[in-house]
């Protein structure tokens, strides 16, 4: 519930010292590791199954920015947002988020005033669905709309901080997911206003490689750890992570994005199965979901289990498999143990997840549900 009171002879200037006190400590406090897990409204995995205890943040995906704030994506959501908060009893330091995808370039293009009513807006929604944050995902500015986002980004935080030191109540979060191309980073955002104003982003170190007939008819990596011989650097977790701390945004902001999902290529010739062989077409939809081109880490296991080879790539960090003319890269426990103690030995803000829905959930891989979440909660202690 948010927290009125009479505000008649509120002293002003002490309401806007204490917000920038409250900006001061979301940019310079430091805590233990984020665990950020992405959800996707899902059959397979109802919020009531969702691992309370594993992640520090969960992330509802996706709302719509609009106008007014909020608007959910479907009028249901209401109802889950009231569930996953309701995961709090379960786990009273857990964080519960809305993450926003479409309708920013209304908002940025629209000005100040545009921006200013979408900031209260959001503010309100949140506090009203007693939601602990919320993630912009915005994919992508275009050159031209940098400076707006910017602008966006500083006034929804001053927007929430002055409704803190107004009503007494918990900071609201303000995350981020960001790009996983170089070129897109560097005129999107300006890394000194996201050190400044949000809690964390998640770099989205992750669809590296997806099979295109013109420019990806390889197979590729979807996430490595290191990028392979010949190829760029920034092809790679370890590369772009490294791009986001030589461009100036803050270390402990930072998290390693890791999937939970492999991407699939039908090989142009089956005796032709390793790295960067010739492939015609997306994979074949996997043995769990019926998606082209993915495979969701309970269908991984359900490969192998069938006869799938697997192959270590020690070099890169990564496994992936090969059956037929099926190929895929993917993530397991041993990958995802590696990057998650880079992330960690590089003093890193922690990791994010894209998504938890995506993880085994059935015991078909060997350890029990949700192994890839558990082993990065194992790591990050």
């Amino acid at each position: 519930m948010l927290k009125i009171r009479n505000h008649g002879d509120r002293n002003w200037s002490g309401v806007w010292l204490s917000a920038f006190l409250v900006a001061c400590s979301i940019a310079t406090a430091t805590s233990g590791k984020t665990f950020v897990c992405y959800y996707q409204p899902s059959a397979r995995v109802p919020i009531s199954k969702i691992p309370a205890n594993l992640c520090t943040h969960v992330v509802y995906a996706f709302a719509e920015a609009s106008k007014n704030g909020i608007t959910p994506a479907r009028s249901s959501d209401l109802a889950r947002y009231a569930e996953m908060v309701a995961l709090k009893r379960l786990n009273p330091s857990l964080k519960v988020l809305v993450s926003l995808q479409n309708g920013f370039p209304a908002i940025v293009d629209g000005g100040v005033t545009a921006m200013q009513t979408f900031a209260k807006g959001a503010v309100s929604f949140l506090r009203k669905l007693q939601l602990d944050g919320v993630d912009f995902d915005w994919e992508f500015p275009s050159r031209t709309q940098k400076d707006g986002y910017m602008k966006l980004i500083s006034i929804f935080r001053k927007t929430a901080n002055v409704e803190t030191a107004l009503n007494g109540t918990s900071p609201l979060l303000l995350t981020m997911a960001l790009t996983n191309n170089n070129y897109i980073a560097g005129w999107a955002y300006d890394m000194s206003v996201l050190t400044q104003n949000i809690d964390f982003a998640t770099v989205m170190t992750y669809d590296f490689h997806v099979y295109n007939a013109k420019r990806d008819n390889v197979t590729g990596y979807n996430s490595p750890l290191v990028a392979p011989k010949g190829e760029s650097t920034y092809l790679s977790t370890t590369g772009m992570l490294n791009f986001y701390l030589k461009a100036g945004l803050q270390r402990s902001k930072i998290l390693m994005g890791v999937p939970t999902y492999g991407r699939s290529y039908t090989l142009a010739d089956a005796s032709k199965h390793g790295l960067h062989a010739p492939a015609s077409a997306r994979g074949a939809p996997g043995p769990a979901i019926h998606v082209h081109g993915v495979y969701i880490y309970q269908g991984i296991c359900m490969a192998l289990k069938s006869g799938a080879t697997r192959i270590w790539d020690a070099a890169s960090g990564v496994p992936y498999l090969y059956h037929n003319t099926a190929w895929v890269s993917y993530d397991d426990e041993q990958s995802i143990m590696g990057k998650c103690k880079w992330a960690v030995s590089s003093n890193l803000g922690g990791v994010g997840v894209w998504s938890l829905t995506l993880d085994d959930i059935s015991g078909t891989c060997p350890g029990g549900p949700f192994p890839l979440l558990r082993t990065i909660k194992s790591c990050l202690g």
